[in-house]
């Protein structure tokens, strides 16, 4: 048996190994019946897998078959795969259950039984059991790796029923126990996303661009998230910033990224809009300087004298409702000049305010002469 074996090996086209592993199964099945133990459950495997290859599927059945029910004890995991699909393929779905359900018993960490259990049980209607087997499965098997993707398997089961909290924990779980995994981060960002979650989706983006650095969607969305996050971010420049470094990062990649481009536009109009409202607020800040009605007695004002032609330094002696009533000094050649009054209305482009430091150098200089009712004139 063992030598049919290994000319079986060493064969070069599906139809000689399979004449090989025949009569190697053969000298098995007549051991078998001198009292042996027949032939080995990995003989029977390769000889089921040759069949598969050339189409003889009801002899690669059989061969399965016997494998899985071989005396030394339950097949391995893959065997026991391999007869469940068939099972399927031969649309005998309650057998390929029951395969699966024994195989597990005996290996219940195996990654490939748990998953292609859990898709059966999800293609026969039972989402609840497929959850089940999944779930438990997830704590059972050997390595971290393994766990994470029976996460993702949950997770994607969880997505496609619309059980988008449940989903979101598979995501993170999957994302935690296989830290290099992209499909789990890629899912964490997606869950996040739909969930509003800003904060776990930039998380889960940084990773993504940190893992795969050469992809521009990645990037583009990871500034599109920093900009939706900026306005309630403790520092929102330099979240802003940041943003701006990720979106042009994902042009260097790809020049017409369309979610770069769109937020890259959005963000300069951003800047745009800021930089007309401090323009605006300054603005405003020098016309509340000379807003009228900020007039009080003794506050320094400019007068306009339409005959002299220039503007006079005075203060305010009066005021009352609307009309504001001053006194300014008209330089006309004299040495001390000579004190005018005028009354106006606070709206008088003839009447303006002075700035504080302007204020500051003229009010202790200001103090008119004491002089006598006929030495003021009045101006028209």
């Amino acid at each position: 048996s063992n030598l049919l074996r290994d000319f079986a090996e060493l064969s070069h086209s599906p139809a000689e190994r399979h004449h090989w592993f025949s009569q190697a199964v053969d000298c098995g099945r007549a051991a078998a019946q001198a009292g042996g133990s027949g032939p080995a459950p990995k003989l029977l495997l390769e000889l089921g897998e040759v069949c598969l290859v050339l189409q003889r599927d009801q002899e690669a059945l059989q061969c399965f078959e016997e494998a899985f029910a071989h005396p030394q004890g339950p097949a391995d995991a893959e065997t026991a795969r391999a007869l469940a699909q068939l099972y399927v393929r031969n649309d005998r779905r309650r057998d390929a259950l029951s395969v699966y359900n024994v195989a597990l018993k005996a290996t219940p960490g195996s990654l490939v039984l748990i998953r292609g259990y859990g898709q059966l049980l999800l293609k026969e209607g039972r989402a609840a059991d497929a959850i089940d087997v999944i779930s438990r499965g997830a704590k059972q098997v050997a390595s971290p790796a393994e766990s994470s993707a029976l996460h993702l398997l949950l997770a994607e089961l969880h997505q496609s029923m619309g059980q988008s909290s449940e989903a979101l924990i598979a995501w993170e779980a999957a994302a935690r126990l296989n830290a290099d995994s992209l499909a789990a981060w890629r899912g964490l960002a997606t869950s996040a996303a739909a969930a509003g979650d800003t904060r776990l989706q930039l998380r889960a983006l940084q990773r993504l661009a940190g893992l795969d650095p050469g992809c521009a969607d990645w990037h583009a969305q990871l500034g599109a998230c920093r900009l939706a996050a900026a306005p309630s971010a403790e520092r929102p420049a330099e979240m802003r910033a940041e943003a701006e470094a990720d979106l042009e990062r994902a042009l260097r990649l790809s020049p017409s990224h369309a979610l770069a481009l769109e937020k890259k536009a959005s963000l300069r109009a951003g800047a745009s809009q800021d930089s007309r409202a401090s323009t605006a607020t300054g603005s405003d800040s020098r016309q509340a300087a000379t807003t009228p009605g900020e007039f009080e007695n003794g506050q320094a004002v400019e007068v306009f004298s339409k005959s002299g032609g220039q503007w006079f330094k005075g203060e305010v002696i009066q005021v009352s409702g609307d009309i504001v009533k001053v006194r300014y000094l008209v330089k006309d050649g004299s040495v001390d000049g000579q004190w005018c009054e005028k009354s106006l209305l606070k709206t008088s482009e003839s009447l303006r305010h002075v700035s504080s430091s302007a204020t500051a150098k003229f009010g202790s200089s200001f103090a008119p002469p004491t002089r006598s009712s006929s030495e003021q004139r009045s101006e028209e």
